[in-house]
């Protein structure tokens, strides 16, 4: 029997109220985890599939000048 590893998804939420006009796209994500997979590319409104083995894991993105970073409950977690 095969088993099929988890799968994050993770979706990049964005606010440019304060007259910003970058898209998800613009921020680069990132994964720390046991042997995510992809475990960086660019963000997306609508979740990119991470696979990823059991353990803890973390999403963090790269700092973009203007924005201020805000990661959820789930940016952080064991699978």
């Amino acid at each position: 029997m095969m088993t099929s590893q988890p799968i994050l998804i993770v979706i990049k939420k964005l606010n440019n109220n304060d007259g910003g006009t970058l898209e998800p796209e613009n921020f680069t994500i990132i994964v720390d985890g046991n042997d995510p997979d992809p475990s960086s590319f660019p963000g997306s409104k609508e979740g990119v599939n991470v696979t990823i083995g059991a353990g803890k894991y973390s999403v963090d993105e790269t700092e973009v000048e203007g924005y201020k970073k805000k990661r959820s409950s789930g940016c952080k977690g064991k699978i």
